[in-house]
């Protein structure tokens, strides 16, 4: 599996891509990409928290934050499947038309063993969303407000914008897969899909202007070595009509804990968001808290006007667990 697993990480770095817009801690918020990732973990509950800023050495800076809560639900003490239910909140705002998105919903997902010896796992879910999008035209300026010697915003802008607001609904689906080989060694991968209803999205009311729908794939596999850290490849591949992305990567994570001490881990990577740029993180986890920080280099053709500059995203995670508690330097099944 190993070799096979390398193989397909190589040649997808080779892969072109198209510009999409991705938060770069892609791991941290999976519910949001693929429902079927809803509660995904051991733990009973998980708040999730992202914050990016965007182009902010270009232009009026895009600002992304999303809000996640997730729970699971075992059908038994001894059965090995449950349900999770989540809901998330999200919100948008980019230009000097303070496009923005308010968006909010629940997923909801189902994950069993395949196998007696509780080593593989499928699960399945689905989401439903509500989006707002609105505008504002108070800072924007047209020709019609110029004067003849300069910009004068008492006169008309001449402008007719039927809407300046927008709402619809999207509906979406995922699979997810997990081989659990050890605490030391398993194995990721799941299929989202979004906007499988091809909500219309036009300002003016034009029924051929449609949200298309959009796919992502999550390869991941973790391993420990020799060294006593564990490493771990990823990669996120996206694509919604026309438009696609890779985002192969690496993440090495080092057990900080102590024999008597808390839980601890530190863990640093880089990926690439092939032909755009390039993206650092490193997380920290201390008991039930997660920390993670990181910064987008950019490398595409904007990077003249952004010298270089991405953008930067903060995470956090909260998980709670009643009554349960890993021993110091211990690291149980990632979902049971």
């Amino acid at each position: 599996m190993r070799t096979i697993l390398w193989v397909l990480f190589f040649i997808f770095l080779y892969v072109l891509h198209g510009q999409d817009v991705h938060f770069t801690q892609m791991e941290r918020v999976p519910f949001y990409f693929n429902p079927a990732q809803t509660a995904f973990f051991k733990e009973k509950f998980r708040f999730s928290s992202n914050v990016r800023m965007q182009w902010s050495s270009v232009t009026v800076p895009f600002e992304q934050y999303l809000l996640g809560g997730e729970v699971n639900i075992k059908t038994s003490q001894q059965a090995k499947s449950k349900f999770g239910v989540g809901w998330m909140l999200l919100f948008e705002k980019a230009g000097d038309s303070k496009l923005s998105t308010l968006a909010t919903g629940p997923s909801i997902s189902y994950f069993s063993t395949l196998n007696p010896s509780n080593k593989a796992f499928l699960s399945i879910g689905v989401s439903g969303e509500y989006h707002r999008k609105s505008i504002s035209i108070d800072q924007l300026q047209f020709d019609q407000q110029f004067n003849g010697v300069h910009f004068d915003p008492t006169i008309s802008a001449g402008e007719v914008f039927p809407e300046f607001k927008l709402t619809y609904l999207s509906f979406g689906g995922g699979l997810s897969f997990l081989y659990y080989q050890s605490k030391d060694e398993f194995f990721q991968a799941g299929v989202g899909i979004k906007n499988m209803n091809n909500p219309h999205i036009s300002w003016f009311g034009d029924e051929e202007v449609v949200l298309k729908t959009r796919y992502t794939l999550s390869v991941l596999y973790q391993q420990k070595t020799q060294s006593d850290f564990y490493v771990r490849y990823f990669l996120f591949y996206s694509r919604q009509s026309t438009q696609q992305e890779w985002l192969p990567g690496i993440m090495l994570s080092w057990n900080l804990t102590d024999k008597s001490g808390p839980y601890q881990f530190l863990s640093a990577g880089a990926s690439w968001r092939v032909g755009d740029g390039l993206l650092f993180s490193t997380y920290y986890d201390f008991l039930q808290y997660r920390i993670g920080l990181s910064y987008d280099v950019n490398l595409s053709k904007l990077r003249k006007a952004s010298y270089g500059r991405g953008g930067w995203e903060l995470s956090f995670i909260y998980l709670h667990s009643p009554g349960k508690r890993a021993r110091p330097g211990e690291i149980i099944c990632p979902i049971f």
